[in-house]
């Protein structure tokens, strides 16, 4: 049997060249039966390796190479759990200690359960002393013998004959060991390549340097024979690898969860017995002192499960965050399937009655599930920090961490790397790769040379070759959204973690691999719009007499005394402003539902309800769109009738007419119809979603026909059933998850509809959503908001509401600091208004400097002390009197040149968009002046309605692009526009998208649409044949249109 020791992944980051799957599949077809990933100073991808290896009939060993910046070196393998933990806090050692010493933390950790392989003599030497003798665990590695002659050097620099009379002198066991860098002598040169890269250097020099003893044109995966060819002359360096792979059987993946105890418990039976008190206290708290029997219920069974499962900790951890963040006024929603479980909502970690809205506990939790369930919480984003904080505090800094993500190479991050490693200067690189995607997957370059305009010949063919062959590859540590993982001992003990690009501790593992090993994952993510409900309600307490006490989760206002000023948790269907504004998808800033599919939905839905919602919200996913059903929806939802495949899914499904929208729909289908149990259910949608790849299903479909038969369905119907459950499974929504985020969306739909002007501030100073700043504030014009500029007397920071108008804030503005910006409002409130110009120079010249005010008049900020001058001649009269030093007058001021054309452009540059008015506006006037094109043949977006079937011209700004491929993969997008009057949606098939791809990367207007007005379920759109910028290029001799890319964000992604 042949036993690899040191191999390298491309989880070594410029050491290795190839990935754990081709590593274990090709170590297979090499005759080798056990191999042990020994990445440089990590354990990043462990899981992966011990699943792939288990799956390619492979042994895997548990280990990694650690070397610290004095060049000792060592491979350390796992023997047991206690080695293991061993492993991971010398890494977590090696990472975080910047005065980190190899042999000084093998010496202290006392090597039990832990095997050292290593040829440095001086640390073997050291070892020896430090543990008295003791030499069990410890082996010298023996490189293999020259292939013809010469001296084999081990990669600590010593050669094979000084190891072996060492070993021999000392009494220490030798192994056999071959560092494997690759798996084919073809990919040195990728090897050196990366190498390259992670270490800033070229491929040419890496190629001619031979410092890296490790990588060498002979460091590739050897067939077994070669294997033992090469050590036949040490035979016990070959038995000895036998002895430590029978040693070496510890892996990190657990069958039962890791579950941290419940701090305030002495024991599982004393948690459940805390998780069953709070829940009755919960229900108390949402259904008074007389719960229905049917909440009872419910109640017992969860309890029931979750008792059983031994999850009474976790649910508890969860709570403890939750009345955290309810304790502190801090907007929270509880998403995902976890929405569907009663016991959540008695805990306050969700919002919404599972009961009462028809939740499926069992998506979220069922006895037949061995991993732990999710339980993700959004909190405002501006307040996340704080819960984070309380996470640490609570559970402890030594058993919390950030998880990890793995950032992959993308191609145009690919191309650039092994560009530069290939010595091509930076500024021809960028040159090149001006057309190709950010986010594109490296394996897309196949034959793309003219798609994306890539330069043609060497070494640009070599670039791009070896470039695709980094798809996948890992590339650096980044940070997960919001998932944090709480270990039930010290990290140490489970998992390395080491400091990210920004300082931030994080796991060397990503979060499939934390759940794999059984720990316990939570996201805690920030939300924009909880920041902006509660923003809102926080301005209308601020108008009470007396200070209220705000509650966001049941969005209520109350005064000191208790009397409700706002409550509009159980009003939202009943109010007919919400209903109006939904069934017209006047959306925007409504969290979930404010895309343009979105809005576009529920116009052809004619959507009104939370339920309708809800529905809209799964219904809209690829897979249920694409199959079909998304249509079949609306149609039976306009109809109010539909035929489903057999009575049965009607019954089941009455909310959806029979059509199974929600995962929980087909769960119910494949459990109540086909008669499989829910861990069958659940296995069939992660395989179908892509979760568990490669598992076969056949049999689950051989049993759901054979039960549906049983019920009395026929073996075609049963066929078209399981057909259309297969073909959206695994894309279709969790209904909880849709439920929750529904939720939110008509607290904010509500707000909107009551308090526009509030709304529309708060979105505003949250950055927005889906849309862009000058998105959001054209939506404000059609809302009849008016836009007032900045102003020095009136802004705050943030956007405000001012009437029936928002004010733009002082931070809105270019090159004002934030420090500034509060100095200015400082200033106001402790002396009074500026009362001139003068007067605010005087009193701000120790905190402005020139740019600052110079941005200050040009974005308008300054303008009622302009006493009739323009801006150009007001920055003039400005930068006069803060350089003066006297009381001599201002000198007569020069005559300058000002346009609503120049108004605008300097109100983009300065605070992103045009406050005096919609830049179409003004263009078309200056279109008008051009003569370019005739206006009356040019139709306003509010006139679409009435131009069914026609052929159009219409003329405006890009505010969103959704690129897409068709199914024979070419190209095309879904443009949303807007003019001064309205939105309206253009759809561009391939053919007229390959035409204008380039100028909708660079430009967000103004362009001329040419097309057909199209009639979707009264949803009017244009199906375009031609799109073209507009050019205006008698301004200012510019042969571009005015507006870049950057004015919406609508850049290609």
């Amino acid at each position: 049997m042949s036993i690899y020791l040191h191999v390298h992944s491309n989880y070594s980051f410029g050491r290795g060249a190839s990935s754990i799957e081709e590593i274990c599949l090709k170590a297979v077809k090499r005759g080798i039966r056990a191999i042990s990933i020994t990445d440089t100073n990590g354990l990043y991808g462990v899981i992966q390796f011990v699943e792939t290896a288990h799956n390619c009939g492979l042994k895997p060993i548990v280990g990694s190479e650690v070397e610290d910046s004095s060049g000792n070196r060592a491979i350390l393998l796992a023997e047991n759990r206690s080695g293991y933990g061993k492993i991971c806090s010398i890494l977590s050692a090696r990472h975080t200690n910047p005065s980190f010493s190899l042999p000084s933390a093998l010496a202290s950790s006392g090597m039990d359960g832990l095997l050292v392989l290593t040829d440095d003599i001086p640390m073997l030497s050291f070892l020896l002393t430090a543990t008295a003798g003791k030499k069990e665990n410890m082996y010298v590695e023996i490189p293999p013998s020259p292939p013809l002659c010469g001296v084999s050097i081990s990669p600590s620099g010593y050669t094979r004959s000084k190891l072996l009379t060492f070993a021999q002198k000392t009494g220490f066991k030798i192994a056999a060991s071959h560092p494997v860098c690759f798996i084919g002598s073809e990919d040195f040169h990728l090897a050196c390549v990366l190498k390259g890269i992670f270490s800033n250097s070229t491929y040419f020099k890496c190629l001619r340097k031979r410092d890296d003893r490790e990588l060498t044109p002979d460091s590739w995966l050897w067939d077994a024979g070669v294997f033992r060819k090469r050590f036949e002359d040490i035979p016990d360096a070959l038995k000895n690898l036998e002895e430590i792979s029978r040693r070496c059987s510890f892996i990190p993946v657990s069958a039962e969860p890791l579950l941290p105890g419940y701090p305030e418990s002495k024991g599982i039976m004393e948690s459940k017995m805390i998780l069953r008190s709070r829940c009755l206290d919960g229900l108390k708290w949402r259904f008074g002192n007389h719960p229905a029997v049917k909440i009872i219920n419910r109640l017992e069974y969860e309890l029931g499960v979750i008792e059983k499962m031994n999850l009474a900790d976790y649910f508890l951890i969860v709570s403890d965050i939750a009345r955290f963040a309810r304790n502190n006024y801090i907007p929270m929603c509880g998403r995902g399937s976890a929405a569907g479980s009663l016991v959540a909502y008695l805990l306050g970690i969700t919002d919404l009655d599972p009961v009462a809205h028809n939740l499926y506990f069992e998506r979220f939790l069922h006895e037949g599930r061995k991993d732990l369930p999710d339980i993700d919480m959004d909190f405002a984003w501006n307040r996340r920090d704080e819960v984070i904080d309380f996470v640490y505090r609570r559970f402890g800094q030594d058993k919390v961490a950030a998880i990890s993500t793995h950032v992959k190479f993308a191609a145009r991050g690919a191309l650039r790397e092994v560009a530069r490693a290939f010595g091509v200067p930076d500024g021809d690189v960028s040159t090149a790769l001006k057309h190709v995607p950010y986010d594109m997957p490296p394996r897309f370059l196949e034959g793309s040379k003219n798609k994306y305009f890539l330069p043609e010949g060497e070494p640009w063919d070599t670039i791009i070759r070896i470039a695709k062959k980094l798809d996948g590859f890992p590339k650096h540590l980044g940070i997960h959204v919001g998932g944090m993982v709480i270990c039930p001992e010290p990290l140490y003990n489970y998992l390395p973690v080491e400091p990210a690009s920004k300082g931030i501790i994080v796991t060397q593992w990503e979060m499939t691999a934390v759940q794999k090993a059984g720990l316990l994952k939570i996201d805690i993510l920030g939300n924009r719009s909880l920041s902006v409900i509660n923003d809102v309600l926080n301005e209308l307490s601020i108008r009470q007499e007396k200070k209220p006490f705000l509650n966001f989760n049941l969005m209520t206002l109350m005064d000191s005394a208790g009397k409700v000023k706002l409550s509009c948790g159980d009003r939202f269907e009943k109010d007919e402003r919400v209903k109006e504004l939904m069934r017209t998808g006047n959306t925007f800033g409504c969290f979930y539902i404010e895309s343009p599919a979105m809005r576009g939905l529920l116009r052809k839905l004619r959507c009104d309800t939370f339920a309708g919602l809800v529905a809209a919200s799964s219904v809209i996913r690829p897979g249920v769109s694409s199959s079909g059903m998304m249509r079949k929806y609306i149609e039976c939802v306009r109809k109010k009738s539909f035929a489903p495949v057999h009575h049965l899914l009607k019954e089941l499904l009455p909310e959806t007419f029979g059509i199974m929208v929600y995962q929980e729909d087909v769960m119910r289908v494949v459990c109540d119809i086909g008669g499989l149990s829910h861990q069958e259910a659940d296995l069939l949608r992660r395989t179908l979603s892509g979760k568990r790849g490669g598992i076969e299903i056949s049999h689950l479909k051989d049993k759901f026909i054979a039960g549906g038969m049983r019920r009395g369905i026929s073996l075609r119907e049963a066929e078209e059933i399981w057909k259309q459950v297969s073909s959206f499974y695994g894309y279709s929504f969790c209904k909880a998850h849709s439920a929750a985020f529904a939720e939110v969306s008509m607290r904010a739909l509500y707000l909107r509809a009551h308090y526009p002007a509030e709304f529309m501030a708060a979105v505003l100073s949250n950055h927005g959503g889906f849309y862009s700043t000058s998105a959001y504030i054209s939506e404000c014009r059609r809302m009849g908001l008016e836009i007032l500029p900045p102003s020095v007397n009136r802004s705050m920071v943030n956007f405000t509401a001012e009437g029936n108008g928002v004010r733009v804030g002082l931070g809105q503005i270019a090159k004002l600091s934030q420090k500034n910006a509060h100095s200015i409002i400082r200033e106001r409130e402790l002396n009074g208004e500026f009362g001139s110009l003068e007067n605010f120079i005087v009193r701000m010249k120790n905190h402005l400097g020139r740019d600052e005010l110079e941005t200050l008049v040009m974005a308008g900020a300054l303008d009622e002390f302009s006493e009739g001058l323009n801006r150009f001649a007001l920055l003039w009269k400005a930068i006069f009197l803060s350089n003066r030093s006297g009381s001599f007058k201002v000198p007569p001021l020069p005559v300058f040149k000002w346009n609503h054309l120049l108004k605008m452009l300097m109100e983009i540059k300065t605070i992103g968009f045009p406050v005096s008015c919609h830049p179409m506006k003004i263009f078309r006037s200056l279109i008008e002046r051009s003569g370019q094109i005739d206006l009356k043949s040019i139709i306003n977006a509010s006139q679409m309605g009435s131009m069914e079937g026609k052929k159009v011209k219409i003329a405006g700004i890009v505010v969103t692009v959704k690129p897409i491929r068709t199914r024979d993969g070419k190209g095309m997008a879904f443009l949303s526009m807007e003019d001064e009057t309205d939105l309206f949606d253009v759809i561009l098939f391939p053919s007229a998208y390959a035409k204008a791809r380039i100028a909708l990367e660079r430009f967000s207007g103004p362009f001329l649409v040419t097309g057909g007005v199209v009639n979707d379920f009264d949803y009017f759109s244009i199906e375009a044949d031609e799109i073209q910028p507009i050019f205006l290029s008698h301004l200012e001799r510019s042969t571009y249109p005015v507006l870049p890319s950057f004015y919406t964000g609508a850049k290609i992604e």
